[in-house]
């Protein structure tokens, strides 16, 4: 920024305007990143996007895309936007239905289901119909998180699974701020300013398991370090760093965590199975 000063003394306190400035930039670029909001460092076109599916190694939806995707099986991929992942994950041989309160029409490979992922959408997917339901990043913009899981197990067919991300407020980082008394929502990220509800790891896996799922698998995943600044030698040190904390002590290190859950049949379900098994051998 170029200065220039007149004749007049300069009265400024060096130390402290350097401490101000190092300040004011680290707050602007961390709310360019979307993990930090103040408003005055907000522009017109500075406005949150759509969702982002991030493409590092390391990432969440690169973790999804690799678990052994079977063809021909149904899939339902609740809070969509849209439809990336979905195409990216029937790309893979499943038959896979996006669901969101707007989705573009047609958005090749998949099908789109309009839904207020709020109100009773089991309604419009129909019951024990999906072999996975894909819920990542969605359920802590829900106004009711138990509702929803209790649909997302209504549609999902017996022994189905359910693939369910939410963000960490446990996140050392956040422990930190809360430490200093430091509470600051965001565009996106842990506070989002569109998040009705934070959760911790257990309480999280609490939610699914009184709902009715059995819990077979969870992972922590750190930071999206390298989509957010860049794939350089030094971002990418850093992620792997975050990355392995996160699968090592998921409780205070993963940003966000995924839960694998299986949809555990009740008596009724597994006594028409055994009578159906019985008819058919």
């Amino acid at each position: 920024m170029p200065t220039h000063y007149g004749d007049e003394e300069c009265h400024v306190d060096g130390m402290r305007y350097a401490w101000n400035c190092l300040k004011s930039v680290t707050k602007s670029r961390l709310h360019q990143a979307g993990f930090f909001f103040q408003p005055n460092f907000e522009s017109v076109n500075g406005l949150t996007g759509d969702y982002q599916v991030k493409s590092a190694p390391s990432s969440l939806h690169t973790y999804i895309l690799r678990l052994p995707w079977v063809s021909g099986e149904a899939v339902a991929d609740l809070g969509a936007n849209t439809g990336v992942l979905a195409q990216k994950i029937a790309a893979r041989g499943p038959i896979v239905t996006a669901v969101d309160n707007i989705i573009p029409k047609d958005v090749p490979g998949i099908s789109a289901v309009t839904a207020d992922l709020n109100g009773e959408f089991s309604t419009f997917l129909g019951s024990n119909h999906f072999n996975t339901v894909v819920a990542l990043d969605v359920i802590e913009h829900l106004y009711a998180p138990e509702q929803a899981a209790k649909q997302m197990i209504q549609i999902l067919k017996p022994n189905g699974i359910l693939c369910a991300s939410t963000a960490n407020i446990g996140y050392i980082i956040v422990r930190i701020m809360l430490l200093f008394g430091w509470f600051n929502y965001g565009k996106k990220g842990i506070l989002d300013r569109t998040h009705h509800r934070l959760f911790t790891l257990h309480s999280f896996q609490r939610l699914l398991e009184q709902a009715g799922f059995r819990v077979i698998r969870i992972r922590g995943f750190g930071p999206p370090i390298i989509d957010a600044f860049g794939n350089t030698f030094l971002w990418r040190s850093i992620d792997q760093v975050s990355a392995f904390l996160a699968r090592t002590w998921p409780t205070l290190f993963a940003f966000n965590f995924l839960i694998i859950a299986k949809k555990v049949p009740t008596t009724v379900e597994r006594t028409i199975a055994t009578l159906h098994s019985k008819r058919c051998p």
